[in-house]
């Protein structure tokens, strides 16, 4: 099952496509044209039958935007090294330079610093001099926010708090990241989720820790959002949590869905109905299979 650790941060991206090129800056690629659109891309990047390549998201740049795109960027999480990916990465960039005609470029999210060493890596390509450089936006890549007034974009100091709150300076970067979601983040609901879930992928003792700081700011809309989480989430949280983990498997197999059974499962309450097409959606060839009657 795809756990919160793996599929924030891809979440992020789906809110924010831009996201995944200041990721590929921050892991040493280029800079991309900020006046770009950025359009989410399909994430199967197989070409023929059996070999099936997935990957995380991938994110199209397009400065015409009724012609084929700039470049593409794939992007990866990893939470542990996972050696297949040696075999598998060179596939996604190649496939989807063939199938868009430009060029692509690979930046896989490491929260573990020594995970990100095992991912920084030169996979040769077989020709002479021809290899795939694997761009990696670890800890020692991601940006140290510690003020609001640092970032243009409030997602950016999103993933420095999950990246660096657990650190020495935890409290600064969670302040920077809770002051810039709560005053620059129009959607209620967006912020409880950037907040809720940079607190939950922290360790017990940084988790208790920022917790008791929500609680004690002293700017009440700040202080009651916290609270009303609280009252909400031994009922929904679960739920809602359940709900959104379906909706990015689904994606992430590519098992597209129309509105109404997206609405279907953002209407269920039934947390047993909800685990039940997971569990169908982790194997299933079909969007009618997980919702068979």
């Amino acid at each position: 099952m795809p756990t919160r650790e793996h599929e924030f941060p891809l979440a992020l991206i789906e809110d924010d496509p831009p996201l995944a090129a200041r990721l590929l800056h921050w892991a040493g690629g280029p800079e991309l044209p900020p006046y770009a659109e950025f359009r989410l891309e399909s994430a199967d990047l197989s070409e023929c039958d059996p070999a099936e390549y997935r990957a995380d998201r991938v994110v199209g740049v397009y400065e015409d935007p009724d012609g084929r795109p700039l470049c593409g960027v794939i992007a990866e999480s990893q939470r542990r090294y996972d050696g297949n990916k040696y075999w598998t990465w060179p596939a996604y960039v190649a496939n989807f330079r063939a199938r868009k005609k430009c060029e692509a470029f690979l930046v896989v999210l490491c929260f573990d610093e020594r995970v990100a060493e095992r991912c920084r890596m030169r996979i040769p390509l077989g020709n002479p001099h021809s290899c795939l450089h694997v761009l990696v936006a670890g800890p020692n890549e991601i940006p140290l926010i510690t003020s609001a007034d640092e970032v243009e974009d409030p997602l950016d100091a999103v993933v420095s708090a999950v990246i660096h709150a657990s650190g020495p300076k935890g409290r600064e970067v969670f302040d920077a990241m809770f002051t810039a979601v709560t005053e620059r983040v129009e959607d209620e609901q967006n912020r409880r989720s950037y907040i809720d879930n940079v607190v939950a992928l922290q360790p017990d003792d940084v988790r208790a820790m920022l917790e008791e700081l929500v609680k004690t700011r002293h700017d009440e809309p700040k202080t009651e959002l916290f609270k009303s989480w609280k009252a909400e989430g031994k009922s929904e949280g679960k739920v809602e949590e359940s709900q959104r983990l379906l909706l990015a498997l689904l994606d992430t197999r590519g098992l597209r869905i129309d509105d109404t059974r997206r609405e279907l499962v953002e209407g269920c309450e039934d947390r047993e109905q909800l685990e039940a097409w997971f569990r169908r959606a982790a194997v299933a060839s079909s969007v009618d299979e997980v919702f068979a009657e």
